[in-house]
């Protein structure tokens, strides 16, 4: 007899904000794709990260249906539908590619994930070649996932996954938590409830432990207002005598008790809810705190989930130990789990975040500008434009990537100034990141600046803008790089071959028969080094070509 699904719960029910979560982690890995080298390390980081987000919503939620509109993403199970906004370019890349639905099951596997990740960074030229986004999925394993309704095999792999506890009744985002390559979620015992499920029925440690459990339970059970101020008050000071004498537990118990009243855990009435924040708040001061962010980095991932809970439910108070931990964490892991948490927090991190730019100390300068283009909040933009312009090369990359990642109309235009900056390497970096966005407006600032280096003899910045026009995939600056070809004076000879090098690269990426003829015409050119590298190209361009006219 097959083994029945679990049955679904209403903390398992998927919120607007669950959702939201999940597009943010998808865009951002999606954007990583293309920003790290493919031998860098932060690109399986970010896949894996990734990943577990995924894995965590879909044991505890169930199947995921998404669908993908000109303006909105809307799921299945989600009544609300969510703009682009800031994931605009998700949305874009996605409809590009002629991606209208995208089904997840929890058969999903990272390998299925990694390559659906992998296959959207892909240009919409090389999936034309390959007979569509869909088809270079299923080629590479689909297992949990269904692009468009056609890959009904992948769906039927469905595994049955285990029941995890329930959480806290406010969704928090509890999907960008996870964080272990090991993550496994099982089943509560029923002969030991769990503290982090059931705070009021897991045993206490001694006897002072059972009376502050006496004292919650009648908190729980607690309708009058006035009443539950006192008892909650006196939860507090007892909570605190208890930590001090090294019952942690104990303590955590009553911070998980008031947290779920403070999010309306049970249908608690407003001001009962007001009065266990406050009381949270309180109790969770100076080492609590501390204690607290030891459990949200805990390897165990319900333990860790619940108590980042109660770090969001504290919002801004929050933001700063949060970030101090972050700064001098060495465990990768722990590191992916605090740095989730400040993305969670958005908004809310940002005017720490934004003080500590101007930090001193370049290394938080860096992490905070890190983490600020993580959120993608617009706001930050001109305090990231004057690290753009500061006298600090490694912030000055930094903010162009927080830049990149935020996207905006604003921060777009910051990077096109950059190009004519008289800064050392700030207009290859700007190029760089405007090449990654695939911004058309982009296009003619990045021709002027190509222009100014090669008058100027720098060849390295003069190829770096090439190499960025090659990224930006706009016909529009096929000419340009076609008269780059066949110029013959202006720089060194040496100098000149590696721009021409690099544009025939450059040509090859670029859509449009000219840039195909003018690659067919470099590979009859005098030059040994130029007719080599042309026929490279235009070989391996007419293989790809072939083998999806093969597949048809």
């Amino acid at each position: 007899m097959s083994e029945q699904a679990p049955e679904r719960n209403e903390w398992s029910k998927r919120t607007t904000t669950d959702l939201s979560c999940l597009l943010v982690e998808l865009g951002r890995v999606c954007k990583g794709m293309r920003f790290y080298a493919e031998d860098s390390t932060a690109r399986g980081e970010l896949l894996d990260r990734a990943y577990l987000a995924f894995q965590v919503e879909l044991e505890r939620a169930g199947r995921l249906e998404l669908w993908i509109d000109e303006a909105v993403f809307r799921a299945s199970d989600v009544s609300e539908s969510i703009p682009h906004g800031h994931m605009a370019d998700l949305a874009r890349v996605l409809l590009e590619r002629d991606v209208q639905r995208i089904e997840f099951t929890p058969a999903l596997t990272r390998d299925a994930f990694h390559s659906f990740v992998d296959v959207l960074s892909h240009s919409e030229r090389d999936h034309a070649l390959r007979g569509g986004l869909a088809r270079s999925l299923a080629s590479r394993g689909n297992v949990g996932i269904a692009i468009n309704g056609g890959e009904e095999d992948a769906l039927a792999a469905q595994q049955s996954v285990s029941s995890p506890p329930p959480v806290a009744t406010a969704s928090l985002g509890s999907a960008l938590l996870a964080r272990s390559r090991q993550l496994v979620i099982n089943s509560p015992s029923a002969e030991k409830p769990d503290l982090e499920e059931c705070p009021l029925e897991a045993p206490a440690g001694d006897e002072r432990g059972e009376r502050l459990l006496f004292r919650l339970l009648e908190l729980d059970r607690c309708v009058d207002d006035a009443a539950y101020a006192f008892l909650a008050k006196r939860i507090v000071e007892c909570a605190g005598e208890l930590f001090d004498e090294g019952l942690t537990d104990e303590c955590y118990r009553a911070t998980l008790v008031l947290a779920d009243h403070a999010v309306g855990e049970g249908g608690r009435p407003g001001l009962q809810a007001s009065v266990a924040k406050q009381m949270c708040l309180r109790l969770t001061s100076e080492t609590r705190l501390d204690d607290l962010i030891d459990r949200a980095c805990s390897s165990n991932a319900h333990a860790g989930v619940r108590a980042t809970q109660v770090l969001l439910l504290l919002a801004e108070r929050s933001v700063t130990p949060l970030f101090e931990r972050l700064a001098r964490e060495d465990d990768p892991d722990r590191s992916a789990q605090l740095t989730a948490i400040l993305i969670t927090l958005g908004e809310i991190a940002l005017p720490v975040l934004s003080q500590i730019l101007a930090d001193p100390s370049i290394a938080r300068a860096q992490l905070a500008t890190r983490l600020t283009g993580e959120i993608q909040n617009p706001e930050i933009v001109p305090r990231l434009v004057e690290a753009l312009h500061g006298p600090h090369a490694a912030l000055r990359l930094e903010a162009a990537r927080a830049l990149a990642h935020i996207a905006s109309e604003g921060a777009v235009d910051a990077l096109i100034e950059a190009l004519s900056r008289p800064l050392p390497e700030l207009p290859e970096i700007a190029a760089t990141c405007l090449g990654h966005l695939g911004d058309p407006r982009a296009a003619q600032p990045i021709l002027a600046a190509l222009e100014r280096a090669m008058e100027q003899a720098q060849t390295e910045r003069a190829r770096e803008m090439i190499r960025a026009l090659g990224q930006l995939g706009s016909e529009r600056v096929v000419p340009k790089l076609v008269a780059l070809l066949e110029r013959r004076s202006l720089l060194r000879r040496k100098s000149l071959r590696k721009l021409k090098l690099a544009a025939l690269v450059a040509l090859e990426r670029l859509p449009g028969r000219e840039a195909r003829r003018a690659l067919q015409r470099a590979s009859h050119s005098r030059d040994a080094s130029l007719r080599e590298r042309a026929k490279k190209l235009l070989g391996s361009d007419e293989g790809a070509a072939a083998k999806a006219e093969s597949l048809q």
